[in-house]
């Protein structure tokens, strides 16, 4: 039984760590939750609806082989907010399943837009 055990734990661990971003793109993907976004179409995800032309900031998560970006309104803290799943993509969304800010830029082009400075 204590086999089975710290075998499961072992692969737990290997599983955990084995992902396609790596740790040193992750403050990358930080940098994305800095700013403020315009949302260029409606999107509905469940009973929640973000709205084009709505300002919005983004939550970025990432698993060991997806990464989720949410909207919330900008004028609401994050934990407070009701979100909106805008992106979700798996390895194979990528180029040789391997992460790249240029593909994941390209589909976030196609729902948000970086809100105009003022």
């Amino acid at each position: 039984m204590n086999r089975i055990a710290a075998a499961l734990i072992a692969l737990s661990v290997f599983v955990s760590c084995s992902s396609f971003i790596k740790k040193e793109e992750l403050p990358l993907l930080r940098e994305y939750e800095k700013g403020e976004y315009v949302m260029k179409q409606d999107v509905k995800h469940g009973e929640y609806t973000a709205v084009k032309g709505q300002a919005v900031k983004l939550l970025v998560v990432t698993g060991s082989e997806h990464l989720k970006i949410y909207v919330y309104p900008a004028d609401k803290e994050v934990l407070k907010a009701d979100r909106v799943l805008i992106i979700y993509l798996f390895e194979e969304d990528f180029p040789d399943s391997s992460f790249n800010v240029k593909t994941l830029e390209q589909k976030l082009s196609g729902v948000v837009e970086p809100k105009a400075q003022q």
